[in-house]
């Protein structure tokens, strides 16, 4: 049978929860599923992932495909790195070592999430500092303008002196 771990979605309309679930592969999305290997809630700021590494592992070295998501979140956590290098055969102690080696070097995430009304709030300062610097921008010119035409004037009494002489 060819098992696949992916995510089984659960939660109300618009408020999405999933269980990550090995299933028989030709069952459909919401199908029986064989084991329950963790949840995704990707609703809250900070996104709430739990998983058990050990049935996943297992799972993975009975021959289990995962889906895309599925894939993302198992990485994130580094049971991928870590299955990897236990099937390389890596000893337990050096396995440890190179899993927070490998954490180390993983990108930094930002804070959360931001809120709807945060990106609506930040939207609105956007528009807001760009309308300010067009019109800082239209202002520089104007201001520049009264200064050239200070420094031509003098530079044109000159020549229509040279004119009058001549």
């Amino acid at each position: 049978m060819s098992t696949r771990i992916r995510l089984m979605r659960m939660g109300s309309m618009k408020r999405p929860f999933y269980r990550l679930v090995v299933v028989d592969s030709r069952k459909r999305r919401d199908g029986r599923s064989i084991e329950n290997l963790g949840t995704y809630n990707p609703i809250p700021k900070e996104i709430e992932v739990t998983l058990q590494e050990d049935r996943i592992l297992h799972w993975l070295g009975q021959g289990a495909q995962m889906s895309g998501t599925a894939e993302d979140l198992v990485r994130q956590a580094g049971l991928l790195e870590r299955f990897q290098l236990m099937k390389a055969g890596t000893p337990r102690e050096e396995l440890e070592a190179r899993l927070a080696e490998w954490k180390a070097r993983q990108p930094r995430v930002s804070g959360g999430r931001l809120s709807r009304a945060d990106k609506k709030a930040q939207k609105k300062a956007d528009a807001r500092a760009a309308v300010e610097a067009e019109k800082a921008a239209e202002a520089a010119p104007a201001a520049a303008a009264p200064a050239e035409q200070a420094d031509a004037a003098p530079a044109a009494d000159g020549e229509d002196a040279e004119k009058a002489e001549g």
